[in-house]
């Protein structure tokens, strides 16, 4: 994912299982320019406080993004008004920690389902996490989003064209999930093509 020029990636073991495993469980991806933005989302009747914070950004067109913070561990669906606003703290503390403006950053998690983030374990690790971008940890970040995958996935192309040349890069998890309505697969895909 950081194949595109301008983009870095950092991932990070913040225990949100409370499992102490090691695993890398919270991931983030910046750009250094404002970034147009789509998004697929998934159709269920239930949608997690991620997904409904993060496609109302989308929807709005007037919006570019910077950055966008994942974790695995916790879906933080089910979890009512106090996940909305789990979810919305997190952007504010990373928006913050980058110099940007809070809906410059989306918010992804994927994981157990009902159970509050835990916060307390998150929010110390943010200072770590934005310290840690860097252009060669895009495999972090698809490390830190997996949940029942056996292997990080991550891909990047490079396009040679007349007008010049541009990257497309990605990372996914849960790559059978994706059935029913967009479950809770989860993919990110930057360029820096002058889309």
């Amino acid at each position: 994912l950081t194949d595109p020029v301008g983009f870095f990636c950092s991932g990070i073991h913040c225990d949100v299982k409370g499992v102490r495993n090691g695993k890398l469980d919270l991931g983030i991806i910046y750009s250094t320019k404002p970034c147009n933005a789509a998004g697929v989302f998934t159709t269920n009747d239930v949608q997690a406080a991620p997904v409904k914070y993060s496609k109302n950004l989308v929807h709005n067109s007037a919006l570019t993004f910077r950055a966008i913070i994942a974790n695995s561990g916790n879906a933080n669906a089910c979890t009512g008004i106090e996940g909305i606003s789990d979810a919305r703290k997190t952007c504010k503390l990373v928006a913050k920690r980058l110099g940007l403006r809070q809906r410059q950053v989306a918010i992804c998690s994927t994981g157990v389902i009902g159970l509050p983030m835990p916060m307390m374990r998150i929010e110390p690790k943010i200072d770590g996490l934005v310290a840690g971008l860097d252009t060669n940890k895009g495999e972090d970040v698809a490390r830190a989003i997996m949940t029942s995958d056996t292997f990080a996935k991550e891909f990047a192309v490079e396009v040679k064209t007349p007008d010049g040349t541009f990257r497309i890069g990605g990372i996914a998890k849960g790559a059978g999930m994706i059935d029913p309505n967009m479950a809770t697969m989860l993919g990110f895909v930057g360029t820096d093509a002058q889309i």
